[in-house]
């Protein structure tokens, strides 16, 4: 894979910091023509980065279609930290645990 994965973004980052890396992604890594990868990314209208992270597959594909929605999803998981796994792995199983809900 090359290096153009999502670029970490601070919880504060426009949606338009977003939308332009998912431009990159799709443009760099897929060859998708940059303009059509800009109208993809668009769909992509106010969230911020942390939602980037905490979306499923399912989100993902409502928001950009089945097959953008699988490869913008694939690569955000990939770009995870290992201490975001973690805490999300952990915070799934105090969840269903009951520790919290």
């Amino acid at each position: 894979m090359s290096s153009y994965r999502l670029n970490k973004l601070s919880n504060q980052s426009a949606a338009t910091k977003i939308r332009e890396n998912f431009s990159r992604v799709l443009n760099e890594e897929y060859n998708i023509p940059l303009e059509l990868a800009k109208e993809f990314s668009a769909n992509w209208k106010y969230g911020y980065e942390h939602e980037v992270h905490a979306f499923s597959e399912s989100v993902y594909i409502g928001i950009f279609g089945a097959e953008i929605g699988a490869i913008l999803y694939a690569n955000m998981r990939d770009t995870e930290s290992p201490a975001w796994k973690q805490s999300r792995i952990e915070t799934s199983i105090k969840y269903v645990s009951g520790e919290i809900g």
